[in-house]
């Protein structure tokens, strides 16, 4: 994976970044994007929470087991968005499904602990630090990635779209952005004089 190689130019030019929106606004009106995409990777985590699991995810459509024990949230093979002959996604996955089919998506399976902890809790606490002996604190797995990968870049290296920042993204050292919503983003100033001032220097 490729660093985020993002200055404030680049940040200010791309608005969001995160393929979440196309701009942002500043003083009522929509900051003009790039002329040119940016062709930096990006690497995008969703962390969903609530009931949903992997197997309500990516459906194994030809295992009995998965049709006996999921009698209740069953989604037949006729339903599912097929992505083999064995594994479909939930039907109100079709934008996800694009993206597999579009070779833009890859499905990694089985990721977890070696030794369950049986505790949702304490096993989201070591899935953002990485560390089950630190579980819970600082810093995250994110964070320590930001230190190697882009101890030269600022606070846009990484941004966190959401309520809650994740406890991946704690850092004693570094700072990352953090918005609820794309949309209320805006740069705070006297005008779009100032704006423009400020894209020039950089």
């Amino acid at each position: 994976m490729n660093p985020i190689d993002w200055n404030r130019r680049t940040f200010l030019k791309a608005g969001a970044a995160l393929a979440i929106t196309p701009w942002t606004r500043a003083w009522g009106q929509p900051l003009s994007l790039a002329k040119d995409p940016v062709t930096q990777r990006t690497l995008i985590l969703l962390e969903l929470k609530g009931g949903n699991d992997g197997l309500s995810t990516v459906i194994p459509l030809q295992d009995p087991l998965y049709k006996k024990m999921r009698q209740n949230a069953l989604v037949e093979p006729s339903a599912a968005i097929r992505l083999d002959p064995g594994h479909g996604l939930h039907p109100n996955l079709k934008r996800l499904g694009q993206a597999f089919q579009g070779g833009h998506m890859a499905i990694v399976e089985s990721v977890g602990m070696p030794v369950g902890v049986r505790s949702h809790f304490r096993a989201t606490d070591i899935w953002h630090s990485a560390n089950p002996e630190k579980a819970g604190a600082a810093p995250g797995w994110v964070a320590t990635l930001g230190d190697i990968a882009w101890k030269d870049r600022g606070s846009e290296a990484v941004i966190h779209f959401g309520n809650d920042p994740l406890g991946a993204h704690q850092s004693p050292t570094r700072s990352f952005l953090a918005i609820q919503n794309p949309e209320h983003f805006a740069l705070l100033g006297k005008g779009p004089e100032e704006f423009e001032k400020a894209k020039a220097k950089g």
